[in-house]
């Protein structure tokens, strides 16, 4: 649902134009808001997150070390290490036992992973160089994103950049709703004709227009997860994305849809339309 905190929404006024600082969170739920994670690995030991092997061949990126928390069983939100032993990038988790999706998930882009005899289906994205060399010699400790675009799995099994500059999205996204406490949304394509004999694109950028930021990146799917994502109703998604198909209207009121928001900056309570 949407996250109608009237106090926060208050709080939430038009704030000036200096760049926002970074950080990396996660909406975790409406109680508890927002989920901020361990920027190092030795932070994330404090955490009690454990490093887990990571079965993922994926040029450039196939050393990260990949961290879950102890004790959550559905390990939603893994997080991926790079040489500096700073966090590069997040991969999403599903146990496949507890999916109810209405596509395929690896028509989805996503991938099998298997650990303690439990399957998941997993995707990911970085914001790190692909280069080993490159993220250690540009390393900036008091940055997140180390790289000027996001680099996203997308549906063949490939990846595509998101720029990390507003101005600098691609003529793709077209440009959707902008929600207190989540920011201005862009959408893959998406437009009224559009089809829905095929999965949707699942990442969804989320922007500052005031100062040209990537703030968050969003990501969706259709159907249902016993995770902790959040599952917005048909209402929500219509409003959100006003210029989308009414089959994927339909879709959501039928199968529901799951959703999972990431920022990029220390703040994310304040941000405004």
């Amino acid at each position: 649902m949407i996250r109608s905190l009237v106090l926060l929404a208050l709080v939430a006024v038009a704030t000036a134009n200096d760049p926002w600082k970074e950080d990396i969170s996660y909406f975790f739920d409406p109680i508890n808001g927002f989920r901020f994670l361990p920027r190092t690995i030795e932070l994330a030991e404090k955490k009690d997150y454990i490093n887990v092997e990571n079965i993922d061949t994926t040029s450039g990126f196939a050393n990260l070390t990949l961290w879950v928390k102890r004790g959550e069983w559905c390990y939603l939100v893994g997080l991926l290490y790079d040489e500096n032993k700073q966090i590069a990038g997040i991969q999403i988790n599903h146990p496949v036992e507890y999916l109810n999706s209405y596509y395929n998930m690896t028509a989805q882009g996503f991938k099998l992973w298997t650990h303690l005899d439990v399957t998941y289906a997993y995707t990911r994205f970085y914001w790190v160089s692909e280069d080993s060399e490159t993220r250690v010699k540009s390393y900036n400790p008091s940055k997140v994103l180390q790289s000027d675009y996001l680099s996203v799995a997308n549906l063949d099994g490939g990846f595509d950049k998101i720029a990390t500059d507003s101005r600098n999205l691609d003529s793709v996204w077209t440009k959707q709703a902008c929600i207190i406490l989540m920011g201005q949304h862009y959408y893959y394509q998406m437009t009224p004709s559009l089809t829905c004999d095929k999965p949707f694109y699942q990442w969804f950028p989320l922007t500052d227009e005031k100062t040209n930021q990537l703030i968050g990146l969003g990501f969706m799917y259709l159907g249902k997860s016993e995770c902790k994502t959040e599952l917005p109703s048909k209402a929500a998604v219509e409003m959100i994305v006003p210029t989308g198909p009414k089959c994927l209207y339909d879709l959501v009121g039928k199968y529901g849809a799951s959703t999972l928001h990431f920022y990029f900056v220390d703040r994310p309570r304040l941000i405004s339309c």
